[in-house]
């Protein structure tokens, strides 16, 4: 888990702190080596996000359903935001045992916040884009589901598992995710090539199949591979900690190689799959990149942008992106004056300025 927790570190993301302890239960030790984890809960979310106000904390965990006497078989049902409704309103029994709210204001059955979300996650008009992605960090959402991924921890929301994961919403301010109990990783988990998306909740499913959500997937994967999982970031995190066990006379400890062959094999096919789907370059592909003339005072020009870009400028100006596919956009851009030279930049999701990452077009239009 702390290794888990570094690369949480490196990518950005809420992670546990955590400490290898030494645990004595009258006067006998209890097992060789513990370790003593931080737990989500609202001054944890509070320190990630302290821009808001007191937040809405809910803890996403699977819903257990045993026999009676609490003995033998049980189910499992996974936590999923689809739209479970009774009388034309959202079942709240249905929801409060997969998403368990830790409430600040003293009503655990104050469930409007979810509700709003599981409302414009499952919206089917053209703004389903919008709307999500002015309710939710659709971009940090797709990075923690993206960290699950690139370790292979499929016991997580939206993998194989509908669990190990907390929801935050403060008031003026989008939801965000916080991944917790990581455990099936580096190797214990899935194998180094498994799959990228798609899991146990179709609604998250459905971000996955949508272009805007897909690239930023893409670009965790590839600040990964260009990141933490090099060798010479990663290699350093993995020696220390067993030198600060072996200093600390802990036994029977295994070789870590295992660990550093997942992450090769597992850094390798994301760089496989990755220069198999990005675009070579950013280009504007309306008239095939040549300047034409517009009938009409609004222009629509198309193109094709690699993963990296986030955020298109036109002259400047950020221009509302719609996605047509994983690679390929369009923008609709009103044209002022008879020669419109039109100057398309791309940054990344961090606002910087990507190399290459500019093209130029003339719209004509005589009105």
């Amino acid at each position: 888990s702390q290794l888990a927790a570094w690369l949480g570190q490196e990518l950005g993301l809420p992670y546990l702190h955590a400490a290898y302890m030494l645990l004595y239960r009258n006067g006998g030790l209890v097992r060789e080596v513990m370790e003593d984890l931080e737990v989500p809960n609202n001054t944890y979310a509070e320190a990630w996000f302290p821009p808001g106000q007191n937040g809405d904390l809910y803890k996403i965990s699977m819903w257990f359903e045993f026999e009676n006497y609490n003995f033998g078989a049980f189910s499992a049902v996974s936590a999923t935001i689809e739209p479970f409704r009774s009388q034309n309103a959202y079942k709240l029994a249905r929801y409060r045992w997969i998403f368990k709210r830790r409430p600040l204001d003293g009503y655990a059955s104050n469930y409007t916040n979810l509700f709003d979300l599981v409302t414009v996650a499952n919206d089917t008009t053209t703004n389903y884009v919008t709307r999500f992605d002015n309710l939710a960090q659709t971009e940090q959402w797709m990075r923690v589901y993206g960290y699950d991924r690139m370790m292979g921890n499929w016991d997580s929301w939206s993998f194989s598992v509908g669990q190990n994961m907390y929801a935050y919403k403060q008031p003026g301010e989008r939801w965000v995710l916080m991944p917790w109990d990581i455990d099936f990783t580096f190797g214990l988990g899935e194998g180094p090539g498994g799959s990228l998306w798609g899991g146990q909740d179709p609604v998250i499913n459905r971000m996955y199949d949508e272009p805007a959500f897909r690239r930023a997937l893409w670009r965790t994967y590839q600040d990964a591979i260009n990141g933490p999982y090099q060798a010479p970031r990663y290699q350093p995190q993995i020696d220390i900690r067993r030198r600060v066990l072996l200093q600390n006379n802990i036994t029977g400890l295994s070789e870590p190689s295992s660990i550093t062959t997942y992450i090769e094999q597992r850094r390798g096919f994301l760089q496989s799959q990755l220069t198999a789907s990005d675009a070579a370059a950013f280009a504007i592909t309306s008239n095939n990149g040549n300047n034409f003339a517009s009938p009409t005072p609004t222009t629509l020009i198309s193109g094709n942008a690699p993963f990296a870009i986030a955020t298109i400028q036109v002259n400047g100006t950020p221009y509302p992106v719609t996605w047509t596919g994983p690679t390929t956009w369009s923008i609709a851009v009103p044209l002022t004056t008879v020669t419109n030279v039109l100057t398309f930049i791309g940054r990344d999701r961090l606002g910087r300025l990507l190399p290459a990452a500019t093209d130029t077009t003339t719209r004509i239009y005589r009105g």
